[in-house]
């Protein structure tokens, strides 16, 4: 996206037809409303929950740390590969 290029919904609106089908206009959920002017989509409240994993070999924390070393060492593959589909190491508190 180049935003100094279309900054503006208006900026979209004077390319002719052949010209827009080379650009992406991305909107912000924030930013999506209805006729009337309200939100689209309600605010989103997030909490996280905490719970323990179950200790030892077979467990839960067992499991956790196994998919966390996976992810860790595919995700540097993918890195080194310019790829960005790998996923991030969660913590477990």
């Amino acid at each position: 996206l180049e935003p100094e290029l279309l900054s503006t919904p208006e900026a979209f609106g004077r390319l002719t037809r052949s010209q827009k089908r080379h650009y992406l206009l991305r909107r912000m959920k924030e930013g999506m409303v209805r006729f009337d002017g309200a939100p689209i989509y309600p605010p989103r409240y997030s909490r996280t929950i905490e719970y323990p994993l179950t200790q030892g070999e077979g467990q839960e924390q067992d499991l956790y740390d196994q998919v966390t070393a996976y992810c860790e060492t595919h995700y540097d593959r993918a890195r080194l590969r310019n790829r960005s589909a790998a996923g991030r190491r969660i913590s477990p508190t």
